[in-house]
């Protein structure tokens, strides 16, 4: 008799760092400087992200930066069966605007995608709350396959019999 058996290993690494505008402005702490020495990413760059955020009129902006890398290892009676390796970076956009948020996401950390991002959460946020509908007629739906009820007279009919 054959014993099976699964094994998964996943090991990952993150690497998070959250930028928010605010009035005093402070150092990027050391842990944080993943995505300076990696991406070169500079405090300058931070800057001009949250001002493209902000630069359709929005109240409040911050950036999440995400690094992950995985490993999964998978065994099965005592061989390995698959291994994978993995690796997921980005940069979240949040913009915002009174009641409205707007959000935008890339993958990309180039500075142009992030900026365009930033631009995209930014006009999410400053967009009307409601656009009035154009040309919109309601009409009655017709009934494709129409079911056919028992009466109320055949259900009391059953009753009393």
């Amino acid at each position: 008799m054959s014993k099976s058996a699964q094994l998964s290993l996943p090991l990952a690494r993150r690497h998070l760092i959250f930028v928010s505008k605010s009035l005093d402005k402070q150092p990027v702490a050391d842990k944080y400087r993943f995505f300076f020495d990696h991406y070169g990413v500079t405090e300058n760059d931070l800057e001009k992200y949250l001002a493209a955020a902000l630069s359709a009129g929005g109240d409040y902006a911050d950036l999440y930066f995400e690094y992950l890398s995985s490993t999964s290892l998978s065994v099965d009676e005592s061989m390995v069966k698959s291994a994978s390796q993995g690796i997921s970076a980005g940069c979240g956009v949040r913009v915002v605007s009174g009641e409205r948020t707007g959000y935008a996401y890339t993958d990309d950390l180039s500075s142009g995608r992030i900026l365009h991002a930033a631009r995209t959460a930014a006009l999410i946020a400053s967009a009307p709350a409601k656009t009035p509908v154009a040309g919109f007629q309601q009409t009655a739906a017709r009934s494709l396959y129409p079911v056919t009820l028992p009466s109320v007279d055949a259900e009391a009919t059953i009753c009393l019999e």
